[in-house]
């Protein structure tokens, strides 16, 4: 952590901290050869790593480092600068005036639909060139995107920028992040191959698109896939944004990567309405699982011999009969009538024989007619069982990719969860009693808080009135402890909105301690306590996790020096840090202003250890 005054490369003077995350911090710096204002980005390698992969790293930031230096663009920030100091990697960047649009969105609410497409070009055009340069961003938010005084956008912060090569999706990433949950795809929560590509960007874009056009942060992808219905449409929350428009967004939001614009520049002609809004076309596999085969076109059978019907036989034998029965009985007439009774034989037999040949016509037809219904039903009926098989199997595969795809974004964000939540219980209180510890009682004798504390029904209720900026804590009867999972209910009963309440952890004594703070402004941070003072190191965070005016369960995770947090069951963050390695634990609650107020509730509270 730099502070203000310190001076990098013999160059590079710190004035001011202006934001933290996980990954490093951005700071504003003045450039003592140039005498000109610079955004200086600190980055900070992942904790535990060797040195074999340390010296990988080191390269491959030198050579990110040198692309980003080359780039220039109207809408990206110019890299002047790149260097190493104190086992940290830096990127020296221009300082864009201007006002970020996550404030602008947060001082306005939804933006009108004409102007974010005007950004939402030159964003395009932005990503356009880095992707042709190899460059992949990988952090694209609302924060991450300045409005210039002119009204023009610069897109900023490469602190998790990748060199994409679309012949190696296996291309490591210098220092380790998933982007913000509410703005990156869920293939970027994919640590182990870290196959992202330029519509990981495309999707980022969307979602700060999504929160322009309506105000609302977007649902994380991981949730999306959980819980489908909890992500909302745009026009259901800005019925006057256009649907042309609103097509356009959400394709780019795809969680399929095939089904988000390929690139760029296809996005920005669809918002222009040069392309028609549509999923793109993609080649499928055959279904494995459907053994059918197309019918073989068979050589024609050769023709059956003629059978004279048996039928035909019969009526000749009983007709030679009545002959020979005539020529018995009347023998003398016999030979009179011998001519004419030939006569009639043989026109009796002829017509037999036409009736016949007649019959086994019109057999022979229909048999025929019948064999081609029947060969034809049978096409359909394999066509139809082919096209049914056909969308089972694709219905299965994408089921079956979904559902692989939600189980590795799951074991990423909430493996910490469930590994320490089946720890071994330290303490659980559910208030139902006094004990444990807990302060309780009025509370008069500081200069920064009046209030009281009771346990009674069932919750631990804290009464505050601010006489000046406070944090207030009460920690129970329990040993130091290092790894750990704690977690409480907590619910803003009163109060102004942005009155905070949460977690300590690993506290040494009074200033040195971590604090996890909520708000029902739906805000959350995460600070470091020390003898120096507050050290911001995840900055107030926007999330739609916290429910205003309910109960929030609040849960973080401690194992080392990484720290992960989740609100209601949603990841939420996570940071690494190693200055406190154990310490005791503690509920909170914190007012900004003089003469706020709040009431906060809290309830099961829990703490497990290895």
């Amino acid at each position: 952590m730099l502070n203000k005054g310190d001076v990098l490369q013999g160059r590079y003077r710190i004035v001011s901290l202006l934001g933290q995350g996980g990954m490093g911090a951005v700071y504003r710096a003045w450039d003592t050869r140039l005498n000109i204002p610079v955004a200086l980005k600190e980055m900070v390698p992942q904790s535990g790593l060797d040195v074999a992969t340390l010296t990988g790293l080191r390269h491959q930031f030198q050579q990110e480092a040198t692309v980003l230096a080359r780039m220039t663009h109207a809408h990206l920030v110019r890299v002047t600068d790149f260097f190493e100091e104190g086992g940290n990697a830096y990127l020296v960047m221009d300082f864009v005036e201007g006002e970020s649009l996550a404030d602008c969105i947060f001082r306005e609410g939804a933006l009108p639909e004409e102007q974010v497409l005007t950004w939402a070009q030159q964003l395009l055009d932005a990503l356009a060139y880095c992707h042709d340069q190899g460059v992949l961003h990988r952090d694209i938010k609302p924060q991450n995107v300045i409005i210039r005084p002119d009204g023009r956008v610069v897109l900023v912060d490469f602190g998790l920028v990748k060199l994409w090569n679309p012949r190696d999706p296996q291309t490591r990433t210098i220092m380790r992040g998933m982007g913000t949950p509410e703005y990156a795809p869920p293939e970027q929560y994919e640590t182990a191959t870290g196959h992202t590509d330029p519509t990981s960007d495309i999707y980022s874009l969307g979602a700060t698109l999504y929160h322009a056009l309506t105000g609302q942060v977007p649902a994380t992808a991981t949730l999306r896939m959980a819980d489908p219905v909890q992500f909302v449409p745009i026009r259901r929350l800005s019925p006057g944004v256009s649907p042309e428009i609103e097509a356009v967004v959400l394709q780019a939001m795809e969680l399929v990567r095939s089904k988000r614009w390929q690139d760029a520049q296809a996005m920005a002609a669809a918002l222009r309405g040069r392309a028609r809004v549509s999923v793109p076309a993609v080649a499928r596999p055959a279904p494995a699982a459907v053994s059918w085969k197309p019918p073989v076109a068979r050589a024609p059978a050769p023709p059956r011999k003629r059978r004279f019907p048996v039928w035909a036989w019969v009526i000749g034998i009983l007709g030679a009969l009545l002959v020979c029965g005539s020529v018995l009985v009347f023998g003398g007439l016999g030979i009179i009538r011998s001519q004419e009774a030939a006569r009639q034989a043989e026109a009796s037999a002829t017509a037999a024989a036409r009736k016949t040949a007649a019959a086994r016509d019109e057999a022979t037809g229909t048999a025929r007619e019948a064999t081609a219904v029947a060969e034809e039903e049978a096409g359909t009926a394999t066509a139809e069982a082919w096209a049914a098989a056909t969308v089972t199997a694709r219905a299965q595969a994408t089921a079956t990719a979904r559902a692989q795809a939600t189980a590795t974004a799951e074991a990423v964000l909430y493996g910490p969860l469930w590994e320490a939540s089946a720890w071994p219980l330290v303490l659980s209180d559910d208030f139902s009693a006094e004990a444990n510890g807990w302060d309780t009682g009025d509370y008069t004798t500081s200069e920064l808080v009046v209030g009281a504390r009771s346990i009674s029904d069932g919750v631990y209720r804290w009464e505050a009135e601010a006489l000046d900026d406070f944090v207030w804590w009460s920690v129970p009867d329990v040993d130091p402890v290092s790894d750990m999972y704690l977690a409480v209910d907590a619910q803003l009963v009163e109060g102004v909105s942005d009155a905070q309440y949460g977690l300590i952890l690993r506290r040494v004594d009074s200033t040195g301690y971590y604090l996890f703070q909520v708000s029902d402004d739906r805000h959350f941070r995460f600070s470091r306590r020390s003898e120096s003072g507050w050290t911001s190191l995840i900055g107030w965070t926007e999330t739609t996790a916290v429910q205003p005016g309910e109960v929030n369960r609040l849960e973080v995770v401690a194992i080392g020096a990484q720290f992960t947090f989740y609100i209601n069951g949603q990841f939420v963050d996570e940071y690494s840090d190693s200055q406190f390695s154990s310490g005791v634990v503690a509920v909170v609650i914190g007012l900004n202003e003089t003469g706020d107020t709040s009431v906060v509730e809290f309830d099961n509270f829990e703490l497990r250890a290895p």
